[in-house]
């Protein structure tokens, strides 16, 4: 179709593009240009990561602060704070992919996966309460410590 996304996420907008991708395969008797995904996004996803269920009285200087303080790494950029209801989210970017996971590293709370498999801390905020972080990727399976099990093959 030759026609670029938009970069805001649009449902209405996936389905109709999705829509008109059919009815150009249908029209063309299924012989059409190979497309090619483009692979920004995902190399953004190195350089963020997602904090949710931040609380309404959290503003994004809040946010710098905690990993300032905590991570001793300054974010690039914090994205105005989406709340729906008591709860928001935002994404927080760092200069490299690096500055992110060490970051997302150094903050305390126990690591654990989300329901997607990506690796995500609760970090307790000081008047109470806590918020999540979360990398925007999967973490690689070659990065990850071999099991006693996997080391005697």
């Amino acid at each position: 179709l030759d026609q670029a996304m938009p970069e805001i996420h649009d449902s209405v907008n996936d389905a109709l593009m999705a829509l008109r991708v059919v009815q150009h395969y249908i029209k063309n008797g299924g012989v059409v240009k190979l497309i090619i995904r483009s692979s920004i996004r995902n190399k953004l996803a190195g350089l963020q990561l997602f904090c949710h269920r931040i609380p309404k009285i959290c503003k994004s200087n809040h946010l710098e602060t905690l990993f300032l303080k905590h991570s001793w790494i300054k974010p690039n950029e914090i994205d105005e704070i989406n709340f729906s209801g008591e709860y928001g989210n935002t994404l927080i970017s760092f200069a490299t992919i690096q500055h992110a996971n060490l970051a997302f590293m150094t903050l305390e709370g126990e690591e654990e996966l989300d329901k997607s498999g990506r690796s995500q801390k609760r970090v307790h905020l000081r008047g109470g309460g806590y918020i999540w972080v979360r990398k925007m990727f999967h973490d690689s399976k070659r990065n990850e410590p071999k099991s006693n099990h996997e080391m005697k093959k």
